[in-house]
């Protein structure tokens, strides 16, 4: 069902934001003024959430002015679906930044 699509997108950017490590530690520079917003995993989960959630919404109003942007729009939640998940453990999951940023932060105290 679509709510429960809608929700999964939603927990990873409620556990990210509010259950995780301080992204400050992991990545200082732009991390922290910017905080989770410095992730495409973040515009990916918001992105999904909004979709989703109008999706929900175009079915309960059926409303076919939101029904034909959500049509437009599918291919870019799609795409960055199916990219994001490849990408990260391709790219980000065996940097050794990465390793070494978790290391700090289990040794302090922290974990995953």
């Amino acid at each position: 069902s679509l709510v429960w699509v809608c929700i999964a997108f939603f927990i990873p950017l409620f556990v990210g934001e509010f259950c995780t490590i301080p992204k400050s530690l992991f990545d200082p520079g732009p991390s922290r003024y910017l905080g989770s917003c410095a992730y495409l995993t973040f515009h990916t989960n918001a992105l999904g959430t909004l979709y989703f959630g109008f999706t929900i919404a175009a079915e309960l109003t059926t409303s076919a002015v939101l029904d034909s942007l959500l049509m437009r729009t599918f291919p870019l939640i799609f795409t960055l679906g199916m990219f994001l998940t490849p990408s990260y453990y391709l790219l980000e999951y065996p940097n050794p930044h990465n390793k070494q940023a978790k290391q700090i932060a289990l040794d302090k105290g922290f974990t995953f």
